[in-house]
């Protein structure tokens, strides 16, 4: 009998440990996926595609060169993605409506054009929400990518995007055209050191538009396909 009772206290004894390892694997996974979930998307400054380089437009002024730049977009056989700002897309409903109906791609510049890094969470999500409600509205189109004005940025940006469901993207390559108005050197930053997958900035000024075939060119020329956003940011075979 006593045999017996040591065997029964044994197997108590290692069901009860086997019962708190179990517990304590289950506790550290809900954990580990606690924090997965708190865990932020980097920003994309690339894209997988070994094949695809995206040209990537940021729209908040330069409304008189959009019908333009739309042309020749369509000469070139090509489209990009427009990042648009709302206040522009508020006073220029009909020019936003023309990007779309070309094919291309429609992401969100945020309402105002203001500098995420010097505001909190909650006023950055309120800036993409507003741009997203506004343009969903005019196009009946959901837009999941973001991109903070000038590229600037920080945790709490990030988190805001990602909470309203985007992806926060900003260029590989900057032209500098809303600065430097020459489309030789315009062209010659697009073109430099491309490779797949980037993203290259750019925005509706006369020189960019003179600039843009050429710019096509090249990049076709080092056998690149010119894209959107989306299709650099896929990896494909």
């Amino acid at each position: 009998m006593a045999i017996k009772n040591k065997y029964s206290l044994k197997n108590i004894i290692t069901n009860a440990v086997l019962s708190f390892a179990a517990i304590l694997v289950l506790v550290v996974s809900i954990f580990s996926g606690v924090i997965a979930v708190g865990q932020i998307s980097r920003p994309l400054d690339r894209g997988e595609s070994e094949h695809n380089v995206a040209l990537m437009f940021n729209i908040s002024w330069g409304s008189e060169h959009i019908e333009p730049l739309l042309s020749a977009l369509r000469r070139e056989g090509v489209t990009a993605t427009f990042f648009i700002g709302g206040l522009w897309a508020f006073n220029n409903e009909d020019l936003l409506l023309n990007i779309y109906a070309d094919g291309h791609e429609i992401g969100n510049l945020g309402y105002f054009q203001i500098d995420h890094r010097q505001v909190n969470q909650a006023r950055s999500r309120e800036d993409i929400q507003a741009n997203h409600r506004l343009i969903n509205n005019i196009l009946n189109f959901e837009m999941t990518l973001f991109s903070p004005p000038m590229g600037f940025y920080s945790d709490a940006t990030i988190k805001a995007a990602n909470g309203l469901g985007y992806r926060v993207i900003i260029p590989t390559i900057e032209t500098f055209d809303w600065r430097d108005r020459n489309r030789n050197l315009i062209h010659d930053r697009a073109t430099e050191n491309l490779g797949g997958g980037n993203f290259v900035s750019l925005h509706p000024t006369h020189h960019t538009i003179e600039a843009l075939p050429n710019i096509i060119s090249t990049i076709r020329s080092q056998r690149f396909n010119v894209t959107t956003v989306s299709q650099a940011i896929l990896q494909t075979t």
